[in-house]
């Protein structure tokens, strides 16, 4: 599925009552819905039940960032 990661650099920066988190996944339509600018993401597929949800964000479960392992 196609989603948008959070680039690192804008990460913990807060767009209206949206905190961006880093490497959280977000779909086209979140980020439309919520006004956050398109610039702070970069395109990913990841297959939907590689992801999981932790405190209400999105991410992957391959990428070594699990907030646990950090």
């Amino acid at each position: 599925m196609e989603y948008y990661k959070v680039k690192a650099k804008f990460a913990e920066r807060t767009f209206g009552e949206i905190t961006l988190i880093n490497n959280e996944l977000m779909t086209k339509e979140e980020i439309e819905t919520n006004k956050l600018p398109l610039f702070c993401f970069v395109k990913v597929d990841v297959p939907e039940e590689r992801t999981y949800c932790f405190f209400c964000a999105r991410f992957d479960d391959n990428d070594g960032n699990e907030p646990w392992n950090n």
